[in-house]
């Protein structure tokens, strides 16, 4: 009893230190957000200036900034010019969102699992500092950084989805279809991820039992390799 005791009161002392953790977070991302444009951003505000000139959007959204394409903040830029007045509300808000998110995401698959409660109670508040390092807040607070949070998250997705609580669930093929499209779209803030669906396909193939004889089986290595240099060379594809 004193041990569950001792147990109880550990996971209880690391909830509130999450807590005061998240509300410290928030301020520093208050006071930390950079409201006038600097670095990239300059440089991204001119091109969206041209783009809008040209009415390009797709040419906008596609274009490589260096060897990244960087859709997200470009979707992220047009919204806070249109509705915020380029103060960088946008770049926050959905980076917050998307920190909100991975750590729900990974609590919940914590929840899920077979660990015990007391286990389960001292995960998640482990999680949650492990997921907003200090670091964060620059990639909130300020646009520029933001590309990096965008992969993050993304990524992270992928992964729960692919392998997380509900795998071989009622809508399992649904979560490795969704998986894939959430490995595409951690390449859209910095490219390296983008091979991320190659591993996706392997664990939709399994999870379909796609039992293949040995004639076939270079038709699935094909595959593999062509999902797998498709979703890594695709980013830095230039049309133009």
């Amino acid at each position: 009893m004193k041990l569950l005791d001792q147990d109880r009161a550990f996971a209880i002392a690391l909830a509130a230190i999450a807590a005061v953790y998240c509300a410290l977070f928030l301020y520093f991302v208050e006071r930390a957000s950079i409201r006038v444009p600097v670095y990239d951003l300059l440089d991204w505000l001119q091109f969206y200036g041209n783009r809008l000139q040209a009415n390009d959007w797709f040419g906008y959204l596609w274009t490589p900034h260096n060897e990244h394409r960087i859709a997200w903040s470009r979707i992220l830029l047009a919204i806070d010019v249109g509705w915020f007045g380029g103060g960088g509300t946008s770049f926050a808000l959905f980076g917050l969102f998307l920190l909100i998110a991975m750590a729900a995401s990974v609590s919940w698959e914590i929840l899920k699992s077979d660990f015990s409660i007391s286990c389960k109670a001292t995960a998640i508040p482990i999680a949650i500092l492990l997921l907003t390092p200090a670091n964060t807040v620059v990639m909130i607070g300020m646009p520029a950084m933001g590309v990096f949070l965008h992969t993050s998250a993304f990524g992270l997705f992928s992964l729960l989805l692919l392998d997380g609580a509900g795998e071989q669930g009622r809508f399992s093929n649904y979560r490795r279809a969704a998986a894939i499209v959430a490995a595409c779209l951690a390449a859209f803030g910095v490219s390296g991820p983008a091979d991320l669906a190659s591993v996706d396909m392997v664990g939709m193939e399994r999870g379909l039992g796609m039992e293949l004889d040995r004639r076939h089986r270079w038709r699935r290595g094909l595959i593999h390799c062509a999902v797998s240099l498709g979703t890594a060379i695709a980013p830095h594809f230039d049309i133009f």
